[in-house]
């Protein structure tokens, strides 16, 4: 059963002059009436298409580029700023990989380390300095790809060490140690 809102009667006002206008909630339910009319007459059953998928390929905001970008997609291609952004994303989590395999490799021997002393070990403190290099590395990267990407939602967010720290489950105390 089709969803039917509940809407008021389509009302007008009158202005100054005596002229009607229809309100835009006014509006709104007329719009709704005409199509509730049109569910019930049948309108709209056994369209072509129905019960299919719609088929978004359409790049609305293509304007008259959309031939260009078209032939692109079509044959394996895709604009340079959007590779870029893929290479960098790959990147990211090349990255995100190495010293999750770090971390699994040496946390636990450093934790052990740390118990003993109370402290994080040197080497830590190394290997702490390595990522830290690397992140610097990759936001110098990720800014260059953001200043191509003509949509900034799409843009990529920098690096932060605390938050590459927590992702691994390393103990808060040593983010700033």
């Amino acid at each position: 059963m089709p969803f039917e809102p509940t809407t008021p009667k389509a009302t007008e006002e009158e202005t100054e002059d005596g002229r009607s206008l229809l309100t835009l909630a006014a509006y709104d339910s007329a719009v709704e009436q005409i199509i509730r009319d049109a569910q019930e007459e049948g309108k709209f059953d056994n369209l072509p298409g129905e019960g299919k998928p719609l088929l978004l390929d359409e790049n609305m905001y293509a304007g008259d580029q959309e031939l260009a970008y078209k032939l692109l997609k079509d044959n394996g291609y895709t604009l340079p700023w959007i590779a870029d952004r893929n290479d960098m994303l790959e990147r990211i989590k090349q990255f995100r990989d190495k010293i999750e395999r770090q971390w699994q490799l040496h946390g636990l021997v450093l934790m052990g380390a740390a118990e003993q002393s109370q402290t994080p070990p040197l080497r830590w403190y190394a290997i702490r300095s390595q990522w830290e290099a690397q992140i610097a590395d990759l936001n110098g990267r990720i800014d260059d790809v953001n200043l191509s990407i003509p949509v900034e939602a799409l843009r990529i967010y920098r690096l932060v060490m605390s938050v590459e720290l927590l992702r691994l489950g390393v103990p808060a105390a040593w983010e700033t140690n």
